[in-house]
């Protein structure tokens, strides 16, 4: 899939993950004495704090990915998140969805990771923005003051 020779597939892989991510750590908060239940039952420290803090993670990075800004970064937090879920909840307590949908999520996390973020991202527009920036910085202060007045006597010492 493709728009003007440009991959949409990381835009579809971001939305999805986004999706998911999003719902998962809402109910981190909507749903927490039972998500609570589920933490004490891994070995984690402090599993009603981890409880919360997961859900942030998830949240914060699941609207990160929705608007595709620090995909790169977000995707590495996300990755490591989804590592613990397949760690300590799956291969320690074999949770389904632990086993199943998050070693998805964590492929998905690669991908964005060695790919970036897609068409129709924060992140491309702020690189384009930034460099266009950076182009007319180094313009305005690479000029000689001589070139802007047309005076050649500015550029000749003795004179």
């Amino acid at each position: 899939m493709s728009a003007g020779g440009r991959s949409l597939w990381p835009v579809g892989v971001r939305g999805a993950a986004a999706i998911v991510f999003l719902i998962f750590g809402v109910s981190k908060f909507v749903n927490h004495a039972a998500e609570l239940s589920s933490f004490r039952h891994y070995p984690v420290p402090a599993p009603g704090t981890l409880v919360y803090a997961v859900g942030v993670i998830e949240i914060s990075g699941g609207l990160l990915l929705a608007i595709g800004l620090l995909t790169r970064l977000t995707a590495l937090a996300l990755a490591a998140d989804m590592l613990g879920a397949v760690v300590v909840s799956g291969l320690a307590r074999w949770e389904l969805v632990s086993l199943t949908l998050a070693p998805m999520l964590l492929a998905a996390m690669i991908i964005l990771i060695r790919f970036g973020a897609g068409d129709w991202a924060l992140d491309r527009h702020l690189a384009a923005n930034m460099s266009r920036r950076c182009a007319a910085f180094l313009l305005i202060f690479s000029r000689s003051p001589s070139l802007e007045t047309g005076d050649s006597r500015a550029s000749s010492p003795t004179q």
